[in-house]
This record gives C-alpha cells, structure tokens and sequence, in this order.
C-alpha cells in the first residue's frame, strides 16, 4: 500500500503549523517534507507500511543466492580435515552424543566439495543423511515426501510462514525416517509446539532413539551455505548444537563463510552464524574447521603422475584457490588443441610452447579480449579493461547498472556492447555470460530490475583482481561500493555482505559496520519475537553466553525498527526501551546511544516531538562522547535532532544542525551518497520553510 500523503497549501503555512517528518525505515534518519509539481508541501503520515515490500525483497534474495557463485565441486587437497568427518562420523557407532561442526572459507576454498564428500562416504557407510543447501531452494528428493510435507505444513504453519520450504523439506525427510523405522511414534503421534527449533529437535530425537534401538547406522545432517539462509537457521543452530552435544549421536555439519579464520575476527566483523559458531565452540558444543589456500603438494597429489611443471604451473597461476585450480585445469583439457594430454596414464605439456600453461596470465586474459573486441567497438580497451575490474571487484557475478553507474555509463548502451562483443557464443570465445535479472521491491511506485553478469569462467574473473595494482584496487573498490550501494537503495539487505567487505577494504569501518548485520532486516516482527523468546530461554536456563545477550539487544532493535514500519510505535518504543535497559546495565554508551535514538524515532513517527527531543539530545551528546564529531552515527544524531526540531517550528535550533549534519556526511560519505542526499533535502526544506514563515510574517494575510 503507498504511503498515505498530507497536502499542505504553501499560503496556509502559519508559524504555529507543525510540519511532519517521515523516518527513513532502513536508514534510521528523519527525512523531511516535499514539494509537489503544484508548489504544495506534501508530508508521508509515518503510520504507512514499510517502504519495500518485504515478500518482494525475501525473493530477490533467492534469486540472488541461486545465481552462480564461485564453488569448488571436486575436492581437492583437505586431507586431514576429510578425515576428521569421516572419523567423528565413525565414533557416532560407538558414543551417545553427536559433534556439530562449522565448515568456513572465503567462496571457492572447497566447502562445498567436502560437505559433498562427507555426504558421499556417509551414505557409503550406511547412514541417512538429511541435506539442505540455502542457496536455493531445498526440493524435496523423493515422491513420497509430499504427504509428510502436506502434514507438517498443516500442523506447523507459522513455522512454514517463518522459515518455508528448506524447514519443511528437512522436517519431511526426518519424518520419513521415522516411518522407514517402523516403530512408535509416528510422525501423526508427536506432539508439535508449532515452533520451528523444538519441532526439529524434537523429530530429530525420536528418529536417533529409533535408530539406536534398529541398531542403524547414525544420521548426518549437513546444512550448507548457513549463512545465506534465512535469520532464523542461526538460532535454531544455537538451539540445536547443546542438544545434539548432549545426547544426540548425530553429525550436524554446517558451512558458512568467512574471509577470515573466525577466531581472528573481532567481534565487530562476525557475521551472525560465525558469533553463533564461536559462542558454540567457547561451550564446546561446536568446532570451527577453517579451510585455507591449497599446497604446491597438495594440488600434485590431486593430478596424481604429472610433469612436475604442471601442479607449480597451476597452484601459481590459481593462487592455490581450489575452485580456481579446478576451472583452470578442466580449461586445459577442453582447449582446443588440449593444453594437457594423457600420455601412459601420466599428465604431460602437450607441447611446451604452450601460452594457456607457461603464458603469462594478463597476456592469455588480454588476448581473448582482443579477440572480442572489433575495430568499430564503442569503447576502448582501455575502457573495457577498467568496466572488467570493477566488474570483478564486485564479484565473479556482477550488476551491470553497477558497473554502469561506477563509470557514468548509460546502462543500457553498456549492456548491448556486452551482448554483442563479449558474451560466449557458439562460433567464437567470449569472456561473459548472462545469468538473469533481479527484481528488486518498488521505490516510490516505481519498478526496478537490475541484470546480472558473470565471468564466462573464474579464472578470468581471478586475472582482473590480482591484476589491479593496490592503491588502484582501493580506489576501484571505493567507487564499486558507492555504485553497488546506490543501484541496491533500499535493498542494501541483499548485498550487505558484499558492502561490508568492500567498505571494509578501503578502511571506511563506519560504513562497513551497518551491513554486517543487515540480512536481519529481513525478518518479519513474527520471526524476530520468536528468535527473542528463544533466546530469552536460553537467559532463563543460565545458557545464555555475553554474545547470546548482545544478539538479544540488536533482536530487540530489529524488532522496534519493523514495530515502527507497521505503524506500531508504542509497541516499537517499548522494545527500543528494552534495548536501552540492556545497554545501560552494560555501560555501553555506543549501544546506548542507538537504543535512545530509535526510542526517540519511535515517539517521532507517533508525534510526539517533545518527547522524541530529549531521546534525540541524549543519543547525540553519547555519540560524540563515545564515538566523535565526525562519525556518521554522529551525523544521524544531528540530522534526528534537527528534523524534531524543524517538526515543532523551531527553525533557528533545527539550522546548525542540519549544516553540521551534511559537512559530515560530505566529508565522510561523499556528496552524492543517499544519505548525504537526505540531509541536503532535509535542509533545503527547512530553507524553504523560513523562507515561507517570513513571507507570512511580512504579509499577513
């Protein structure tokens, strides 16, 4: 539904007449009035529902994670950590409790290949194992699935609301588990509380009890890409990890990325699965496997007899990078004439001229691209080069109007010379594929479609990162991060991991910070009031751990935050009040601080502007205690306060702010960032609106 609008004729602006101003739902900063095309102020009521549709943005997310990304599918190397599963697997027989482990990497260091291992070996072995990967959608894999999925779905429906297809998919297999057992109880005998972690373990219980006593072989369970998933599998994993430790003799493997090993991670830049799985390891309830670059030895052993040439050849050229080590070597075999030939079950150099294995990388790259361009191209190669990095930077798949806006290019003219010059053919090598489009949710009625790209293969997506020289690559990031950023404005949510990484390697901490978490926003009020129970429950039991309270604080936050989308802003500030409550226990002047403005937000959006004032001047005095005058968070702080003011008519306090406000984000964020954007409208109203209270003074009617 759009948002409700106020018309306020220009002339009938008194100096008593308080203006109204909306709050930006994601960015957490009031945001002024408006003029229309007929010189009247128009005001959005704040009881409207949220700006994006959240149904609309949750797709896109799927769209988004099902699109290719960089995977290694053949394992290679990881020995020692392949034996590992196979060997807790094995003590599963023997032992009456269960291991959970956590498989983390940057993309294409081989989880996905040995999560697929273990599953291989596991079934080999005997034992039944339960998958879901969160990329995309889990199918369920046998006909006879659909009468359990019906039952649970019937049973379970905020649970199946909450979590959809993978939970039911999950919750189906076990179910089928459990009849295959033929023992008592039956899936029609369970008792279900309709929540979707006691569910799970729940039938995760009586399928185990019910192997034990058919004397099967033990059950695995292997959760792939966590962190993708929705927020909720994060703290069904924190609910599920102490049980399966306790007395639950199952295999619970969980992969999730990290650029990083995850104890060397600051708290700050932990992702909400990686906090869990260190909260999990510190109880001994989990252990973190972190899976690192490839070894010279490691990738000959993959070949197995070879010239010695070829594993140094590729292990240096792939950078030990597993998913860039197998694209290069299966593009060795299928060039044509193959690079490499089998010679007496032995790989040898099929001739030792060869560019693909001795040439050097840049050249191969650089030659191919000649080969697309045509004298007659609309760019350089210059030009091509530079779209190329940026492209890269972003990612083995790539936003075009990303690219497009990081250059100042029309998006359409960039998207037919891609089309024509450099996708892959039939009759002619190429460097680019087309992978989709995302539609990503409305923004004042307006439609939006964003088309995906991606490398034709990852070598060449590898060749122009490690290309670019390192002061450029900072400011080639830079420019990718405000591109990627403005294209996805309000649906950041979708791409906050890559936002954080990248705002993150050009050192703007401050910018990085607020996407670390923003996959929460997400969530319905549904699902965040049930994690909070959860987590509630774990306070309770005294199982709850420091990082389980701070989760807790921003859950309170995140409910507020959808509370006030809703038009619900007493129930919104009472959760900001709870926040602050914590907050303040903890000495926390940071947090504190964010709690008092969304309190003061919450009362802002009901009208309350004397009450939002000293909320407002409380998290601003905290803000340039704890964090400084030129912080952005500083900056929200002003604006806030500047837009209360402003509300109640008192232009002569709201000025100073309103210019302090934007000299920051000027300075910090840049001029054409949306949130500088903001501040700039914000204060250009208040100028028009002294401008109207001294035509009213001067000319009472």
């Amino acid at each position: 539904m759009p948002a409700a609008q106020l018309y306020i004729n220009r002339n009938s602006i008194g100096r008593d007449l308080a203006i109204d101003l909306t709050i930006d739902q994601h960015r957490q900063q009031v945001v002024g009035p408006q003029y229309n095309a007929a010189g009247n102020i128009y005001v959005n009521v704040p009881a409207t529902a949220p700006p994006v549709d959240p149904d609309t943005l949750a797709a896109a997310a799927r769209q988004l994670a099902a699109m290719p990304h960089l995977t290694s599918h053949v394992l290679i190397g990881h020995e020692g950590d392949r034996g590992h599963l196979y060997a807790l697997h094995d003590r599963l027989v023997a032992e009456n409790h269960g291991y959970t482990v956590v498989l983390t990497s940057p993309p294409g260091y081989g989880r996905h290949a040995l999560a697929q291992a273990l599953i291989t070996y596991a079934r080999a072995q005997g034992s039944a194992v339960v998958g879901a990967d969160f990329r995309r959608e889990t199918a369920l894999p046998q006909e006879g699935l659909a009468g359990y999925a019906a039952e649970i779905a019937q049973r379970c429906p905020r649970s199946c609301q909450f979590e959809g297809h993978a939970w039911v998919a999950i919750m189906a297999m076990l179910a089928s588990l459990l009849e295959s057992l033929g023992t008592i109880p039956r899936l029609t005998d369970l008792t279900l509380a309709d929540d979707p972690a006691r569910d799970l373990a729940t039938l995760l219980r009586h399928v185990v009890r019910g192997q034990v006593r058919a004397r099967h072989r033990p059950l695995v369970l292997v959760w792939e890409y966590v962190d993708q998933a929705p927020p909720l599998w994060s703290t069904i994993l924190r609910y599920l990890a102490p049980e399966v430790r306790r007395d639950l003799p199952v295999l619970l493997v969980v992969t999730a990325t990290a650029m990083r090993p995850p104890a060397e991670l600051p708290a700050e830049r932990r992702t909400v699965v990686l906090e869990v799985a260190r909260t999990l390891t510190a109880r001994q309830e989990a252990e973190v496997l972190w899976l690192d670059r490839l070894t010279e030895s490691e990738v000959a052993r993959h070949l197995g007899p070879a010239d010695p040439r070829l594993p140094r050849r590729l292990h240096h050229l792939a950078d030990g990078i597993p998913a860039l080590v197998e694209s290069l070597w299966q593009q060795w075999q299928d060039a044509t004439p193959p690079a490499v030939v089998r010679c007496h079950e032995r790989w040898e150099v099929a001739r030792d001229d060869d560019v693909w294995v001795f040439g050097d990388a840049r050249d191969q790259a650089y030659a191919l691209l000649d080969a697309c361009l045509t004298p007659n191209a609309p760019y350089t190669r210059a030009q091509v080069e530079e779209m190329l990095t940026l492209a890269a930077l972003e990612g083995l798949t790539f936003t075009a109007q990303a690219v497009a806006r990081a250059l100042a290019l029309d998006p359409d003219d960039l998207m037919d010379f891609w089309d024509t010059s450099l996708l892959v053919r039939e009759d002619r090598p190429g460097l680019l594929e087309a992978v989709g489009f995302l539609e990503l949710p409305a923004i004042g009625g307006e439609t939006r479609t964003l088309n995906r790209y991606r490398f034709a293969v990852p070598y060449l997506w590898s060749i122009w990162v490690r290309e670019c020289a390192e002061a450029q690559r900072i400011a080639d990031q830079r420019r990718v991060a405000e591109a990627v950023e403005g294209v996805y404005d309000g649906a950041t949510a979708l791409v906050s991991p890559l936002l954080a990484t990248l705002f993150e390697a050009t050192g703007q901490e401050s910018r990085a910070a607020p996407y670390r978490h923003r996959a929460q926003t997400l969530a319905s009020v549904e699902v965040l009031r049930w994690q909070i129970v959860l987590l509630e429950t774990l306070e309770t039991g005294g199982q709850a751990e420091p990082s389980d309270r701070y989760r807790l604080f921003a859950l309170h936050l995140d409910l507020s935050r959808r509370l006030r989308e809703e038009g619900r802003g007493e129930e919104g500030y009472l959760q900001a009040e709870r926040a602050y409550t914590m907050a303040h226990t903890w000495n926390d002047p940071v947090r504190e601080a964010e709690a008092l403005n969304l309190m003061g937000l919450n009362l802002h959006a009901q009208g309350r502007y004397g009450a939002a004032e000293p909320l407002y001047e409380r998290a601003l005095a905290l803000r340039e205690q704890a964090l400084g005058a030129d912080h952005p968070d500083t900056a929200a702080s002003l604006n806030n306060l500047a837009g209360c003011y402003h509300a109640q008519g008192r232009y002569a306090a709201a000025e100073p702010l309103y210019q302090r406000a934007l000299a920051i984000r000027e300075r910090v964020l840049g001029a054409d960032h949306p949130d500088t954007a903001t501040v700039r409208e914000n204060y250009t109203c208040l100028l028009q609106s002294m401008q109207l209270r001294d035509r009213r003074r001067d000319h009472p009617s």
